[in-house]
């Protein structure tokens, strides 16, 4: 392979042999001088997604709508299988009819309080 990992375009300065950089820090102008901040911002998306699950948890156990549950443990569950269903559709494998409504209704069972 002419050139190798050491080099084209996703090789940043003084990094090492095999190591690329972000592909926004390739971006021309004001993007690429700020790929940084990019790359930071999108690494605090998951964070932030699992601070917002964790809370509508926490606020639905807190007013008893919900059954208590160890927060931390489910909320990584349920992202797990949102992110599981969002590549099942993106790979065209969501051929089973119900697979949503199924999924909600789990949901409700597992953390509802039932009357």
């Amino acid at each position: 392979m002419a050139g190798g990992l050491d080099s084209g375009p996703l090789r940043g300065p003084g990094r090492g042999a095999g190591a690329h950089a972000h592909p926004a820090a390739e971006l021309p102008g004001k993007a690429g001088r700020s790929g940084q901040h990019l790359r930071h911002g999108l690494s605090k998306g998951p964070q932030r997604i699992k601070t917002n699950v964790k809370k509508i948890i926490e606020e639905g156990t807190a007013s008893d709508e919900f059954n208590p549950v160890e927060i931390d443990a489910t909320a990584n569950m349920l992202i797990a299988m949102l992110n599981g269903l969002m590549r099942q559709q993106i790979a065209g494998m969501d051929k089973l009819k119900g697979v949503e409504a199924t999924t909600v209704a789990f949901w409700r069972n597992a953390l509802v309080v039932q009357p």
